[in-house]
């Protein structure tokens, strides 16, 4: 759905928003759609690819979920979990990276943050109706705690992070247009 990144960005340009992404199986495609949008270092953080365990520990993601549960498993309500644990650890450290050293930013002065989170099965699932499933995570500095949704984008494992990375923006357009982003992340 071409050009739905292009209305994210400008109803974060408008709300004076940042956003940060925190990816696993789009491989950092979504924060691609966004920065190719002109004007994204107004609102745009940056971004970290999370593919191993051990980086998802090292960004907040708790050990000990990682450790029991793994960062994707068969059962959905885990991997929902795991990708709302990396949407609120992703916001955390944009809110406080960005508090530490504001001075040598380029966002415009933010009046509320944003993380987008993913994580899933891009292909190689423990079985073939997993392929392509994909688990969200939107966290926001004026929320309590973090929104995940599981999305899945049908297609051969080459293309999967791709589509998912495309399902996301649309899920991420409606969230932005919904209750939750115009009351819960105002300043």
């Amino acid at each position: 759905m071409p050009g739905v990144e292009l209305k994210v960005m400008d109803k974060l340009k408008e709300k004076q928003h940042a956003i940060t992404t925190v990816e696993s199986c789009t491989g950092g495609r979504i924060a691609d759609l966004l920065t190719n949008v002109g004007g994204a270092a107004q609102v745009y953080w940056g971004s970290v690819v999370t593919y191993d365990g051990s980086l998802k520990s090292d960004w907040g993601v708790p050990a000990g979920s990682i450790k029991d549960i793994g960062t994707v498993t068969e059962q959905a309500r885990h991997s929902l979990e795991v990708a709302g644990e990396m949407a609120a650890a992703g916001l955390q450290r944009m809110i406080d990276g960005y508090n530490k050293e504001k001075e040598c930013s380029d966002l415009v002065e933010p009046k509320g943050f944003i993380c987008v989170s993913s994580t899933g099965f891009a292909g190689g699932a423990p079985t073939p109706d997993l392929s392509g499933t994909c688990y969200l995570g939107i966290a926001t500095s004026k929320m309590n705690g973090p929104v995940v949704k599981k999305v899945h984008a049908d297609g051969d494992s080459p293309n999967l992070p791709s589509a998912s990375a495309a399902l996301t923006m649309p899920s991420y357009k409606r969230t932005s247009d919904s209750a939750l982003f115009d009351c819960s992340c105002e300043a």
